[in-house]
């Protein structure tokens, strides 16, 4: 059974459409004006619609596109007592599913209310599942781009400023930060930020379990966070800081070796919708991977520093040999001077 919308400027019509669908079990909403339907549709999740719409008028064309640009899946039946086939093209061409005549037939009705629900039903599964190759194209567009960042530098800051740019595109987000764990403090800092305000975040310290970064980093597990400001871990001195304004967030801890390394923070879907949990899976999954290049990087690093130490300890000792090869070639000159000097005096009168 479904929700039903019954436009109708004659009341009859709309009681008489409205019993012959009630005693079949569906639910119903009479509408006469556009107010009426606008208000019906924004508040209700109607499934079908039957519309008695002057079709060659302005505001019938009006109310057909207007409801069809409310509810895209939901089915709109056009009913009208001057049925005409010009009419019927016009209003399949608007998106109407259906065309029946008045006066109305009780099964034509019901019938035209069963199929309009099955393609719905279509409909609905239909976008879900676009969705969802849409959700899986942009995982493998990250992904992609992510390894070939990876690929690129080990450079630590460089990789993860262009990870986390492209995170913020492909998520639609506002901001993005990836923030590490200071090993002597065992407080998250700012490695890099992404977004408006993010130059003024350098310095800013975060303990474990202060707001959802701290809370991440305390217990390890990853969170969505639909409405910051309703939410008690959430730490509002980071705002009053910057003067940005969070909203949601999504937070991902980075692991290495079974320990905590950092945190990864999404904040802010652009526009009206909200993250969902196939951005946070999208992040989990990329943390494992920016945990690795994380890693690896500072392996580079410490690696380089190795490297320019052994330098040093090199000229250190080419140094030393240096020296040490002057001062034996000056003491060899020395002693041969006093022997050639022993020699003179021997050989004297």
């Amino acid at each position: 059974m479904g929700t039903v919308l019954v436009v109708d400027d004659n009341e009859l019509v709309r009681r008489l459409a409205g019993a012959f669908l009630e005693r079949a079990g569906h639910v119903i909403f009479p509408a006469e004006q556009s107010i009426e339907v606008a208000d019906i549709l924004n508040k209700k999740n109607i499934e079908v619609v039957f519309l008695e719409p002057v079709l060659h008028s302005d505001s019938g064309v009006n109310m057909f596109r207007r409801i069809k640009d409310t509810r895209p899946d939901t089915p709109v039946i056009v009913m009208t007592a001057s049925a005409s086939m010009e009419s019927a093209i016009k209003s399949f061409r608007l998106g109407g599913c259906d065309y029946i005549k008045k006066p109305l037939n009780p099964h034509e009705l019901l019938h035209s209310v069963e199929n309009a629900l099955v393609k719905r039903s279509l409909l609905v599964e239909r976008r879900i599942r676009m969705q969802k190759m849409e959700e899986r194209a942009k995982k493998l567009e990250l992904f992609e781009k992510a390894s070939m960042v990876f690929s690129s530098t080990l450079d630590l800051r460089d990789l993860l400023e262009r990870i986390m740019s492209i995170t913020k595109d492909t998520i639609g987000a506002e901001a993005c930060s990836v923030l590490l764990v200071d090993k002597a403090s065992g407080e998250l800092s700012f490695a890099v930020a992404i977004g408006k305000k993010a130059d003024e975040l350098g310095g800013f310290r975060i303990k474990p379990g202060q707001g959802i970064g701290g809370w991440v980093l305390e217990n390890g597990e990853s969170i969505l966070v639909e409405d910051a400001g309703k939410d008690e871990r959430f730490f509002a001195g980071v705002d009053r800081k910057t003067g940005f304004k969070t909203r949601s967030i999504i937070a991902v801890p980075l692991f290495k070796n079974g320990m905590i390394i950092g945190v990864i923070e999404v904040i802010n879907k652009i526009g009206d919708t909200q993250f969902c949990v196939e951005d946070k899976d999208v992040l989990v999954t990329l943390s494992g991977q920016v945990s690795v290049v994380i890693d690896n990087a500072m392996l580079a690093e410490d690696l380089k520093r190795s490297h320019e130490k052994i330098g040093e300890y090199s000229r250190d000792l080419e140094l030393m040999v240096h020296q040490r090869t002057e001062e034996l070639e000056r003491a060899i000159r020395e002693l041969r001077a006093t022997q050639a000097d022993r020699t003179v005096e021997g050989r004297g009168p």
